[in-house]
């Protein structure tokens, strides 16, 4: 119906017909079935200790799964649609790590701002060493390179498009919801910070559901109650994730 109603309008742009065509249509939301699964803060920590652990197949070993598992930090860290999750860069004329105030932009600079609104959020100590550690785009493959004349190594970081192989691999293995792809990250993270007793408000401004605008955005998100709540909370989770799982949430060493 998307594609219909796309088609018509640009064959009225293109003066092909000569009036719009209005099509009558049920929502998306009247002809989708509600959804209810959610994944527990343990069935995450199983999550991300398998992305270490590996398992069989092409895309289970360790270094196949090391961009889901940076996703899954970046889910945790910001209740991210999956399209700006992986849109996360600390390239600097991207201006979205702000390294020196502990804020992630996840609307890079030039980017004109949609309906579903990509928020300024604060990062905790788990996130941001993995942040500092990275060279270009947040979720990526490592590839260990040596240098021939020193013998030293060093991880070369490589942007992915999608970790979708590396997901349905480590969902069928782990008996995770079947037809789910990895925004059901969003909702459970969100979930579980809802029945912690996160403020309302900010859950809403974390997800993008209600935008800080105007000259006042400027201004807001550098101060220390900026989203406290949610750091909070969000804090709290990495410190249970990493006795699940200790090793996801250490950046790899080089070596």
């Amino acid at each position: 119906m998307i594609q219909l109603k796309a088609a018509l309008n640009h064959a009225k742009n293109a003066k092909r017909i000569a009036q719009k065509v209005e099509v009558g249509h049920l929502t998306r939301n009247q002809v989708t079935p509600a959804r209810n699964d959610r994944l527990s803060l343990s069935a995450l920590g199983e999550l991300l200790d398998y992305t270490v652990r590996g398992g069989s197949g092409k895309y289970s070993t360790p270094e196949r799964l090391i961009g889901l598992r940076r996703y899954l930090i970046a889910a945790v860290a910001t209740l991210g649609r999956p399209d700006s999750i992986l849109d996360i860069s600390v390239r600097p004329n991207r201006s979205q790590w702000l390294a020196e105030d502990r804020r992630l932009d996840l609307n890079p600079a030039g980017r004109v701002q949609t309906k579903k609104y990509r928020a300024v959020l604060p990062v905790g100590d788990v996130f941001a060493e993995w942040l500092n550690s990275t060279t270009d785009w947040f979720v990526c493959a490592h590839r260990r390179e040596t240098d021939p004349a020193t013998g030293e190594s060093s991880l070369r970081q490589i942007g992915l498009d999608s970790v979708r192989s590396a997901w349905d691999t480590a969902r069928d293995h782990l008996k995770l919801p079947a037809g789910w792809g990895t925004r059901l990250l969003r909702h459970s993270v969100a979930t579980i910070l809802a029945n912690r007793g996160i403020n309302p408000v900010e859950l809403k401004i974390a997800m993008g559901h209600e935008p800080i605008v105007g000259t006042t955005a400027r201004y807001v998100i550098f101060d220390p109650s900026y989203l406290v709540s949610f750091q909070r909370l969000v804090d709290e989770l990495f410190d249970e994730l990493s006795r699940m799982a200790p090793a996801a949430l250490i950046f790899p060493s080089a070596r």
